[in-house]
């Protein structure tokens, strides 16, 4: 596993397929925005943590399926 990219890792427990608002996109979503903090690139809009939080939830229900 340790060889494979996060988006492969992904894939494995989420459909890659599932087009533009599924959660495996919304997944890759957030981690280009962390790769992008991560590496110094600051956002100018803020980020609803609310919302963020609500779509982990999503996304973690998208797992238990």
């Amino acid at each position: 596993m340790s060889g494979l990219t996060f988006e492969d890792r992904t894939a494995l427990v989420l459909d890659r397929q599932g087009g533009a608002g599924s959660p495996w996109a919304r997944v890759q979503f957030y981690y280009a925005l962390r790769n992008q903090i991560a590496h110094g690139r600051l956002r100018l809009d803020r980020i609803d943590v609310t919302a963020v939080v609500g779509e982990m939830y999503a996304i973690q229900a998208a797992l238990t399926l």
